[in-house]
């Protein structure tokens, strides 16, 4: 599959595109019960349970921020041979490659 080359005009208006639609596009709604529902909730104190919460904050971030890593590495290459398609904008949830390996 070739990919067209976008122009930087092009990248900057996807982007763009991508960033209005993570802010504007509505949440979206289950259409399945969760399946662990069926689970008893687990009794923690209040103190683990704002520790659990303090974690899951934290792991969210580094989400967020390794998302937008690498969508800014994926934006401005330096070679255009280590550009990847656009991975996480068709769903495939992972980095682009960034380093190619070339003989010595």
């Amino acid at each position: 599959m070739s990919l067209r080359q976008l122009s930087r005009l092009d990248q900057i208006i996807a982007e763009l595109e991508r960033s209005l639609g993570a802010v504007f596009e509505p949440e979206p709604v289950a259409t399945r019960a969760s399946p662990a529902h069926e689970i008893a909730r687990s009794t923690l104190d209040d103190a683990d349970r704002r520790h659990s919460a303090g974690l899951m904050r934290v792991n969210h971030v580094g989400e967020v921020c390794a998302q937008a890593l690498y969508f800014g590495q994926a934006f401005v290459p330096r070679c255009l041979d280590t550009r990847t398609p656009a991975g996480s904008r068709l769903g495939r949830n992972r980095p682009p490659c960034l380093v190619r390996a070339t003989p010595a």
